[in-house]
């Protein structure tokens, strides 16, 4: 699913546990979907649009933190 960043990617890329990762970006007003991935095994994880997770990293540059990899 490469149109969807899953919010453990996504902390990773941010550098935060995915408890906080969840909590800042719920506060920055984005909502998460559900998606099963194979890497999840089939399990349901959150997830944003790769779009949002744009955003989202963006906000977090603004906010004074960078990152190296892409997404």
């Amino acid at each position: 699913m490469s149109h969807v960043v899953t919010l453990g990617d996504l902390a990773a890329k941010m550098g935060m546990d995915k408890s906080n990762a969840r909590k800042y970006i719920t506060k920055q007003g984005f909502t998460f979907m559900k998606v099963r991935t194979p890497a999840s095994k089939g399990q349901p994880v959150s997830a944003v649009s790769v779009e949002d997770a744009e955003m989202i990293l963006e906000r977090r540059r603004q906010d004074g933190f960078g990152f190296d990899r892409p997404i």
